[in-house]
């Protein structure tokens, strides 16, 4: 029963520690204490009638996990999310998408 509620109180916590906002913004973990990895504008031109797709993978250097990912939609009018990998992993991969008919412009912020 206890590994039930731990398991319980493990997902809420990761629930709470990422947040999607209607925006595209996205957060996972925290930065407290971390040293940033990774910095880069992510820029694709709207095409008509078409979505604009990115993935990217960040790895951690030097056998550090990953204990942070700040994405900031500059544009306001796309989506991200972690694919693969993560927070307590040695990478991650975010897909970055716009809206159809838009481009997107993503500030992404990675620590270990």
């Amino acid at each position: 029963m206890a590994s039930k509620g731990i398991l319980l109180a493990a997902i809420c916590i990761f629930y709470l520690a990422t947040q999607v906002q209607g925006n595209g913004d996205l957060t996972a973990g925290y930065t407290y204490g971390a040293t940033k990895i990774h910095h880069e504008i992510y820029t694709k031109k709207a095409l008509p009638l078409q979505k604009r797709v990115e993935e990217i993978e960040i790895k951690a250097p030097h056998n550090k996990t990953i204990q942070a990912v700040v994405v900031k939609d500059l544009k306001g009018n796309g989506e991200s999310y972690i694919k693969r990998g993560g927070i307590g992993m040695d990478s991650v991969t975010l897909k970055l998408k716009s809206e159809k008919g838009h481009g997107f412009k993503f500030s992404v912020d990675v620590y270990a």
